[in-house]
């Protein structure tokens, strides 16, 4: 039985000499073409996937500019909150400070009201002074009485009496020594001083059937003397 034998072209290039003829060979038509769409794919795949990148990247600065924007809006609105805050504890402060400030002011007011009423504190002002020549000392208590109210009604702040302070207080009476003021018996001619509007004062005094008619049927006489300033000492 014989073996059948395997006949080998020798002719045919082997390995690398097979690649090198390869490459030697001129490129025909159709693999031109198949190189062209290949390079033309290989580009579109690029450019593909350069832009995708670059959206990538676009929409990922995006988003985080978004981001931003929506802190600061976030963060404008609470500064703009706590300056509204602010501004209204500095209002409710100012109005609390200008409320206690007129408090005071008015607290002040009728504590010096008060020490003018009791008679602790001297007071200079304008006003009226009545002087009463009384050479027969007819002029009796509740006269000097009358004198002192028509004076308080007409606004009077203070009032002395020959040097004597004149307040709530002060007792007025008819003694054998004469009128007493306090502790002093008051001699003619009799001083009289008030503080206060002095037109007021003296129209108080001077109206018909007031004190002055009244000193005049009680055989003195009066005078009233307007002043910018009169000065009326504290009880003594």
């Amino acid at each position: 039985m014989s073996t059948p034998e395997t006949s080998i072209d020798t002719d045919q290039p082997r390995g690398w000499a097979a690649i090198g003829k390869a490459l030697s060979r001129r490129p025909s038509r159709a693999q031109w073409i198949v190189a062209l769409l290949l390079f033309g794919l290989g580009f579109g795949l690029a450019v593909q996937v350069s832009s995708t990148q670059q959206d990538a990247l676009s929409a990922a600065r995006t988003s985080d500019l978004v981001r931003i924007l929506d802190d600061l809006a976030v963060q404008r609105e609470r500064l703009a909150a706590e300056e509204t805050r602010l501004q209204a504890t500095i209002a409710d402060l100012e109005s609390s400070a200008d409320q206690a400030q007129a408090a005071r002011a008015v607290t002040k007011e009728r504590l010096q009201n008060l020490r003018i009423l009791a008679g602790v504190v001297p007071v200079t002002g304008p006003g009226v002074t009545l002087t009463i020549v009384d050479p027969d000392q007819t002029m009796e208590a509740v006269d000097i009485l009358d004198a002192v109210q028509e004076l308080k009604d007409a606004g009077a702040e203070a009032i002395s009496v020959d040097g004597q302070r004149v307040i709530a207080t002060t007792a007025i009476v008819d003694t054998p020594e004469g009128v007493k003021v306090g502790d002093t018996v008051i001699k003619t001619p009799i001083e009289m001083k008030a503080i206060g509007d002095p037109a007021t004062l003296s129209a108080g005094l001077s109206f018909p059937g007031g004190v002055l008619e009244s000193v005049r049927e009680a055989g003195a006489q009066g005078v009233v003397v307007e002043s910018d300033s009169i000065a009326i000492a504290a009880i003594g």
